[in-house]
């Protein structure tokens, strides 16, 4: 005879030793149970994606790195270089440029460049980015072009000064030459009729 206890014992513990396990079979039958609500979810998922993708609009993103320029000045404390522009003004100027540009000091390893700024633009298009970096650019470029050829300008001025100066240094220097020479002269006549 058969024990039902025992046999059902047996049942489940088998049962429970299967509890860790998926049951395929299982899986299958809820997804077939619900398969309208995994359909509608999916169809959704579908259209709203789709939708998305038609109805936002793409952004392109250009970059320029802009260096900024040193040069040699002078003072009473040495000779040194000196920026044209901080990064930081140029930022600024960048920025009232392109009121959308994002600017920024890149790092070189694990150094912050000090003299090189990078300028990222967002557009509707790829050429439209470009474009817009390339003006704020060239606008930088020809305001430090016009600032170059201010301190040019300024220092051909004091180069011209200086020749003024030299030239007139020089004939005083032959005045005093000759104011000299004339007074040796007479101190020589006046000491030979001395002697």
């Amino acid at each position: 005879m058969i024990d039902r206890n025992s046999t059902t014992r047996q049942q489940m513990e088998i049962n429970s030793s299967y509890s860790d396990e998926i049951d395929l079979f299982e899986v299958w039958r809820i997804l077939v149970k619900r398969k309208w609500q995994v359909l509608v979810v999916t169809f959704l998922v579908v259209v709203l994606s789709t939708a998305y993708a038609f109805f936002t609009k793409p952004v392109y993103k250009a970059s320029g790195l802009i260096e900024i320029g040193k040069f040699l000045f002078s003072d009473e404390k040495g000779a040194q270089f000196k920026l044209w522009d901080s990064p930081s003004d140029v930022a600024i100027m960048a920025k009232q440029l392109e009121k959308g540009a994002k600017v920024s000091i890149p790092k070189v390893g694990r150094l912050q460049a000090e003299n090189i700024i990078q300028i990222d633009i967002e557009a509707e298009s790829p050429k439209a980015a470009e474009k817009r970096v390339r003006k704020v650019v060239e606008r930088i470029i020809t305001k430090h072009g016009n600032t170059l050829r201010q301190l040019e300008e300024e220092k051909s001025r004091e180069i011209e000064e200086l020749e003024k100066s030299i030239i007139i240094l020089e004939r005083k220097s032959d005045s005093l030459e000759r104011v000299v020479n004339r007074i040796v002269e007479r101190e020589e006549d006046s000491l030979e009729k001395q002697i």
